[in-house]
């Protein structure tokens, strides 16, 4: 009886920590996934698809399965409540962090910066 006690609890932790681990690459893969309304945002980019979703989040997930990481939203004027998007491949990464310099942003010039202005 406690070998089945124990076989069931390892089964369960090893299911947990690989459904944990699947949760953090879908949720890394979707951090990597930019949405903008502004088609200039695709210059560049090879188009795929179009996908449309009632939820961010699963639209996003259809992006990805999809093989895109940019997607240039669209509302209907039918169905409010439905996200229609056009899905991208873009070669340039979007930054992986908050802070870190957007693709696409060019360097700063080089030499010190010009002083703050007198108040």
């Amino acid at each position: 009886m406690k070998t089945h006690v124990m076989c069931l609890s390892v089964a369960i932790l090893a299911l947990a920590s690989s459904a944990g681990a699947d949760d953090d690459g879908e949720r890394i893969a979707m951090a990597s996934v930019r949405l903008s309304t502004e088609r200039a945002a695709a210059r560049g980019c090879t188009p795929i698809t179009k996908v449309s979703d009632d939820s961010a989040k699963d639209l996003r997930r259809k992006m990805i399965r999809a093989g895109g990481n940019l997607g240039v939203i669209s509302f209907g004027t039918e169905d409010l409540s439905r996200i229609y998007a056009d899905v991208y491949r873009c070669d340039v990464a979007p930054a992986a962090t908050p802070g870190t310099t957007p693709a696409r942003v060019p360097p700063p010039p080089p030499g010190t910066p010009p002083p703050p202005p007198p108040r």
